[in-house]
């Protein structure tokens, strides 16, 4: 039987254009610290502006490649439209030849 609320615990399958969740918001910023020296390229393959890129590059509070991936993130994970899914993650981190994240 299925107790009440099991729906809400247990979705199940995602599709791969499905919006990010808190979860998956914290499997990404472990995921992504191997590549946070390509913060700039991940950006670019998630078509930042390279004003926005600069922008995020000049912020002082920043001191390390992982800060700067991590406001990259941020910054990407509040887009309306496209809302940023899991797939798109993927292929950029895939463009930037870092298969073994993705």
């Amino acid at each position: 039987l299925v107790k009440a609320g099991d729906v809400e615990l247990n979705p199940g399958p995602r599709d791969k254009r499905d919006p990010l969740s808190e979860e998956d918001l914290r499997r990404l910023f472990q995921s992504v610290r191997r590549v946070s020296a390509k913060w700039r390229d991940v950006g670019e393959a998630l078509e930042f502006s390279h004003d926005r890129l600069k922008a995020i590059a000049k912020d002082k509070s920043l001191s390390t490649d992982e800060h700067y991936m991590q406001e990259l993130l941020n910054k990407w994970l509040k887009w309306d439209c496209p809302l940023p899914c899991v797939e798109d993650l993927a292929t950029a981190l895939r463009s930037v030849e870092e298969e073994r994240t993705a």
